[in-house]
């Protein structure tokens, strides 16, 4: 099975969805890209596809807020990618292994006090 780190900028992850039913692509990165449905699978919607060429991976994101059991422990919020939107905290890295039909995805970040895993 492929596996990648957050640190490898791939444009191509494990396209997710039915067969006639369209797809999303999830990345090593944590994005999802490249959607094609309503009859767009020759023009998918990409990581610069959206609208004037604004990135289409804004809005479409899986985020994590928890908060440790101990005394007086802050809420930790981040989103599950490592692709900088807007400032907005985000994980430290992420481990993925890919091979189609699934995506595995490991979030590494020392600040949050759970595991965090995803299988697609």
């Amino acid at each position: 099975m492929p596996y990648y780190t957050s640190v490898h900028k791939l444009d191509s992850g494990v396209p997710l969805g039915g067969i006639g039913a369209g797809k999303v692509e999830i990345f090593p990165d944590g994005t999802l890209a490249s959607f094609t449905h309503q009859n767009n699978w020759d023009n998918p919607i990409g990581t610069t596809g959206g609208l004037n060429h604004v990135d289409a991976r804004v809005g479409h994101h899986f985020a994590i807020w928890a908060s440790g059991c101990a005394e007086g422990a802050e809420p930790v919020a981040r989103l599950l990618q490592t692709a900088d939107i807007a400032g907005l905290p985000r994980i430290g890295e992420i481990e993925y292994a890919g091979e189609y039909p699934f995506a595995k995805l490991n979030y590494i970040d020392p600040a949050l006090p759970v595991e965090v895993r995803l299988e697609a």
